[in-house]
């Protein structure tokens, strides 16, 4: 069976809302079909989706962490023939376009 970490990651790789712990937590309005049937699947998976969900899980963890790194690399000043405005150009390379 997932832990509550595991399926909370689960709910919100997906893209669903918080579900909350609270006495009704799945009443009113923001418990829809969709959800209850997630949580059904997460609660009723075999051995192996159990292996194979955790393993998804992983690697979406992994990209989730990359994301701020590969945010910080996107000062880019040219590419290809684009330069961006107030830089000034490479010793050998032209300034105008091609």
């Amino acid at each position: 069976m997932l832990s509550d970490a595991e399926r909370t990651d689960a709910r919100r790789f997906m893209g669903y809302p918080v579900f909350g712990t609270g006495p009704g937590g799945n009443l009113g309005e923001r418990f829809f079909q969709a959800f209850g049937l997630v949580e059904y699947r997460l609660g009723a998976l075999s051995a192996a989706e159990i292996v194979v969900t955790r393993r998804y899980l992983a690697t979406l963890a992994v990209l989730e962490r990359a994301i701020p790194e590969v945010a910080a690399g996107l000062d880019t000043e040219s590419a290809a023939g684009w330069r961006r405005r107030g830089c000034r150009a490479s010793p050998g390379r032209s300034s105008g376009s091609t």
